[in-house]
């Protein structure tokens, strides 16, 4: 069991912490002398390490107003990047090679620090992005538009360069990014334009012969006309063969009259004053009454008035049936061929109005395509007069100079060897102690 004792209080302490202390004490020289050992050579190391200095570019995401308004303003424009996608974008092994490159064109680099740029793993080492997050939501993370560019290098100037470079850099990747996004954009607008814009003006030429050829008005007019002479030879007609049914009746009833009369009638006629006289002179007086009677007149055969009537009437009436009725063919014919006729202009006109509708189908969706790309190709072309101020990341502020150096802390690093040395020496006297069977 481990021995334990009592100190003046009456706290309990265990006899192996008070030989702990005992062992430490005894060698306290050395606990010292290593503790100054490491001190000094924190201090050592101190003064030896490169001094690393660090200058900032500040970028701002700001895309243009066509952008952020939206709709039919920016439909034929790149979409804006987020802040993030910008992020690690910029932090690319081909922006770092690219900023890498264009360090060389400087000419203010020693070769040897070139050298050491182009290994795109220490050039990572150097630079940083920082972005700032303005609000956390159940529906998101909002970062702040603004991206802190950050470079280290053993020189100020170094620093400063490569914040600068960095920021330039980004400038040209996000305008190439706009360029790639927009690349060829506006041929193929004005391409599909053109194409609408012959195909509209080939339907339009079309449908004006087609007007050249046939007039509307004209021709309706042209088919009313016709209907209504039709109609009026219809009526005629109607009339006609009444007319024909009413001289056909009065044919019948002239020619059943007709055959009841007689060509010829008998008359018996008195003999003129003088005949008698002179017959009574010549016979003395004495002839009878009977003989007188039959001598005082004679028959003769006349025309029948009535049937002279009669029969001039019925030919008459048989010449107007002729008449008429070679009218009523006539206009039969005339019905026909104008009905033949309408049937021809109803046809043509049905053909003309469906190759216009056919026209106007054909006219329609190549009116909505050339209206939407006339719209497009305006959008297409403020998106190629706006292309300098089109990328979305600007630099706001120039990398400066550091004025002082960020590490290492040379005031900061004897203190931590000092520290550090004190717990390794005596932890290595606790250690030696155990081993040694001491406790």
């Amino acid at each position: 069991m481990s021995e334990e004792r009592k100190d003046q209080s009456g706290i309990v302490i265990p006899l192996s912490y008070v030989k702990i202390v005992r062992e430490v004490w005894s060698r306290r020289w050395l606990i010292v002398a290593a503790t100054i050992v490491c001190m000094l050579a924190g201090t050592a190391v101190a003064f030896l390490l490169p001094a690393t200095y660090e200058s900032s570019s500040v970028l701002v995401l700001m895309p243009t107003p066509f952008k952020q308004a939206g709709g039919e303003a920016s439909a034929l424009i790149p979409r804006v990047l987020a802040v993030s996608d910008y992020e690690i974008l910029l932090s690319s092994d081909g922006v770092l090679k690219q900023v890498a490159e264009k360090i060389k064109t400087l000419g203010t680099w020693s070769q040897e620090d070139l050298l050491a740029v182009e290994e795109i793993s220490n050039l990572r080492n150097q630079m940083n992005t920082e972005v700032e997050i303005t609000e956390k939501t159940v529906q998101g993370v909002v970062r702040s538009p603004v991206v802190v560019l950050k470079a280290r290098a053993n020189t100020p100037e170094h620093a400063r360069d490569l914040a600068q470079v960095w920021a330039a850099v980004s400038e040209e990747v996000a305008n190439k990014l706009y360029q790639k996004g927009k690349s060829g954009l506006k041929d193929f607008v004005t391409g599909r334009f053109d194409t609408a814009k012959l195909g509209l003006e080939d339907i339009r030429g079309k449908i004006r012969d087609l007007e050249i050829e046939y007039n509307d008005e004209l021709e309706h007019e042209r088919l009313t006309k016709k209907h209504e002479r039709l109609i009026s030879y219809e009526e005629k007609l109607i009339d006609l063969n009444m007319q024909i049914a009413s001289t056909k009746a009065e044919i019948a009833d002239l020619q059943e009259n007709f055959s009841k009369e007689p060509e010829r009638k008998t008359l018996w006629k008195s003999p003129p004053m003088t005949a008698v006289f002179l017959d009574k002179n010549r016979e003395g007086g004495k002839a009878s009454s009977s003989d007188s009677e039959k001598k005082s007149g004679f028959q003769e055969e006349v025309l029948n008035d009535t049937y002279i009537y009669l029969q001039q009437k019925l030919l008459l009436k048989e010449s107007e049936l002729m008449s008429m009725e070679e009218h009523a063919r006539q206009l039969q014919n005339q019905m026909e061929s104008l009905g033949k006729e309408l049937q021809e202009l109803r046809a043509d006109i049905a053909q003309r109005m469906f190759e216009r509708k056919q026209l106007d189908l054909q006219e329609g969706p190549l009116k909505k395509s050339y209206d939407l790309l006339a719209e497009k190709l305006e959008q297409a072309k403020i998106a190629e007069s706006e292309e300098a101020s089109m990328p979305d990341i600007k630099q706001i502020t120039e990398a400066v100079l550091p004025d002082r150096k960020i590490k290492p802390m040379r005031s900061l690093i004897p203190g931590l060897a000092l520290a550090v040395g004190f717990c390794l020496s005596t932890g290595a006297v606790i250690l030696r102690s155990m081993l040694a069977g001491i406790f």
